[in-house]
């Protein structure tokens, strides 16, 4: 009697072995035909309760790869592509009309999944995948820390990459994550692993190039930024790139070949405050002072309502203690912006600030005052500006 149990039980078990592997076949298919909400809604129908291994392993390739809408990646919409609809377009696009939203935590799932298989390494792959996405995508904006996402990420792909092939399918991803951790040297290994797959990768190179500056070297953030730059067509990454290795020459004082490749950047991408600012100081230190007040006229006149920029500035002359033009500066823009109290705010605020870095508290006193009557005219009454100006009024105030 026993016996005949056991071969029903086995019997039973194959049944129901074959039924899933037919399942995950029609699964497949339907994922290669683009008809995703079909594909997960099998999923779903045949284990709501997210019982089977190998059915939650293709949840969550789902959820990864093919959702078109997303809450916090915990819910998500997948719609049946037809024609020429892309993920993208549908990702980018309000969504109208009405959808099914299929509950998928991936966090609280696959860990789960993971107690009771600690050997199925597919479980770590996701997690580690998820996790890298998740911190590209919202950083500290999701349900947990930013630094968790990331030690979660490297903790699940190093796990992964312990029992994969060589290269390693997502070196480059966790060669980023050792970089956000700060552990640069297991980072570059990393890159150094996905180059060997994607040698002509200029998302690899600008990431090499970055662990680099972190550890001082360079000569190689300029070699690796160049080869970023030489591979990417995207018009902003592209001009990151060359600004990434204008740094590196900077840092090496070679200024011509800092000023050649800053300047390729900002006739490739106009604007970008990190490159002018890099460039203005350039300028300034090969002595090029007519072609630095030009740029940083020009970057008052784009950004007059941010303070960063106009501080830049002043930090950028008095680097060099190019006070004469300072002045100029100061003096030319109150003329050509007379018509703009926010500017003119700014101004008398950083000329104040000029002032004081030469001790010359009287003056400071005056253009504090004549920087709140402009900002009193131009910006919200409760501006974090104002508690600033009326700190820096006490304390000169007090020392006189």
């Amino acid at each position: 009697m026993q016996k005949i149990v056991f071969i029903i039980a086995l019997i039973l078990h194959s049944l129901v072995l074959f039924a899933s592997e037919n399942i995950i076949d029609e699964v497949d298919s339907l994922i290669d035909e683009r008809q995703y909400e079909k594909a997960f809604m099998m999923l779903e129908t045949n284990d709501p309760g997210n019982d089977s291994i190998d059915f939650v392993l293709r949840k969550a390739e789902l959820a990864y790869e093919y959702y078109s809408k997303t809450v916090m990646h915990q819910y998500f919409i997948f719609t049946n592509l037809e024609g020429d609809m892309t993920l993208d377009s549908l990702r980018a696009e309000e969504m109208e009309g009405d959808y099914k939203l299929f509950y998928f935590p991936f966090n609280d799932i696959l860990a789960e999944k993971l107690l009771d298989y600690p050997e199925e390494f597919e479980l770590h792959k996701w997690l580690g995948l998820f996790y890298y996405l998740i911190y590209d995508l919202y950083e500290e904006e999701w349900l947990i820390p930013a630094d968790n996402i990331i030690e979660l990420a490297k903790h699940h792909l190093q796990v992964y990459a312990g029992v994969s092939e060589k290269p390693f399918k997502y070196s480059g991803k966790l060669g980023f994550v050792y970089l956000l951790s700060g552990e640069f040297t297991t980072s570059i290994y990393w890159i150094d692993e996905a180059l060997k797959r994607e040698p002509e990768n200029p998302e690899l190179w600008y990431n090499k190039a970055s662990a680099n500056f972190y550890m001082e070297r360079f000569d190689l953030i300029s070699e690796n930024a160049l080869r970023s730059a030489r591979y990417q067509d995207d018009p902003f990454f592209k001009a990151d790139a060359y600004r990434m290795a204008g740094i590196g020459f900077f840092q090496m004082n070679q200024l011509n070949e800092a000023l050649e490749v800053l300047q390729k950047a900002n006739d490739i991408f106009p604007g970008f405050h990190l490159t002018e600012i890099q460039l203005l100081e350039t300028k300034l230190l090969l002595n090029q002072n007519r072609r630095a007040f030009r740029l940083a006229n020009d970057m008052f006149a784009a950004n007059y309502s941010e303070p960063q920029v106009t501080n830049d500035i002043l930090q950028a002359f008095l680097k060099v203690e190019e006070y004469r033009r300072l002045n100029r500066f100061f003096r030319r823009n109150k003329r050509v912006h007379r018509r703009n109290d926010e500017a003119l705010g700014n101004l008398y605020f950083h000329e104040a600030r000029f002032n004081l870095h030469k001790e010359d508290r009287t003056e400071a006193l005056k253009n504090f005052k004549t920087s709140r009557t402009y900002f009193e005219k131009s910006v919200d009454e409760y501006h974090y500006v104002f508690d600033i100006i009326d700190e820096a009024i006490r304390q000169i105030e007090n020392l006189q």
